[in-house]
């Protein structure tokens, strides 16, 4: 069995769907240590995400969001926790 303690996804237009996908296998995979998502278009639903899962995850993930665009905007981001439909919009 391979165990992935490093991944770097710089650089691959990842976007908001993207980075709650990372997060939330960041939160699942105990053996992820380091997570670089520099230079991505995470927007504004990506950083709270990612901001949320720091703070959650304290000093067991190391993450990396350099030069990421965070100014963008998607209204239609929606995601579904327990059958409950959410958002991380204002």
């Amino acid at each position: 069995m391979q165990i992935i303690a490093e991944l770097n996804v710089a650089n691959n237009a990842i976007d908001e769907f993207g980075c709650f996908t990372l997060m939330a296998g960041g939160r699942e995979n105990t053996s992820l240590r380091n997570l670089v998502l520099d230079g991505n278009p995470l927007g504004v639903q990506g950083g709270r995400i990612l901001i949320k899962v720091a703070t959650e995850l304290g000093n067991r993930l190391t993450m990396s969001a350099k030069n990421c665009d965070f100014n963008i905007h998607n209204s239609n981001f929606v995601f579904n926790i327990n059958g409950k439909f959410h958002t991380l919009v204002d």
